[in-house]
């Protein structure tokens, strides 16, 4: 009987603690934004999705924490596994709002609403 009630002890105690633990699964402030993200290769669209990131985050961070994307001297070079070829002249670039940045993912802070597309294209000379 001893052994029971000690065990049922236990499990209330450890219950308590398990209800008493902070969440974290919400990690959103109210300094949080959504921004659409699509990426393209050769015209095609290959993901398009809404995220929510911190307001005035830099696009490059981003790309790497949300699209496993790889970066050389401020240049995105990779985004989900997909090379640019530099051989090829085929690059990703990335357009905000339907207009092509004039700057680079690294100096590019989100706004909330923004529509990033990244296009891995071949430039045309």
């Amino acid at each position: 009987m001893k052994k029971v009630v000690t065990g049922l002890f236990s499990l209330v105690v450890i219950f308590m603690m398990v209800g008493c633990q902070p969440k974290t699964e919400n990690k959103m402030t109210e300094n949080d934004i959504s921004i659409k993200v699509s990426l393209v290769e050769d015209g095609k669209e290959f993901k398009s999705e809404t995220i929510k990131v911190a307001d005035g985050e830099n696009l490059e961070t981003i790309m790497m924490d949300h699209y496993d994307a790889k970066s050389e001297q401020g240049m995105v070079t990779e985004i989900k596994g997909r090379q640019q070829i530099a051989d090829d002249m085929k690059y990703w670039m990335f357009d905000v709002n339907g207009k092509p940045s004039a700057v680079g993912a690294n100096a590019y802070e989100v706004k909330d609403g923004d529509l990033i597309e990244w296009k891995l294209n071949k430039l045309e000379m």
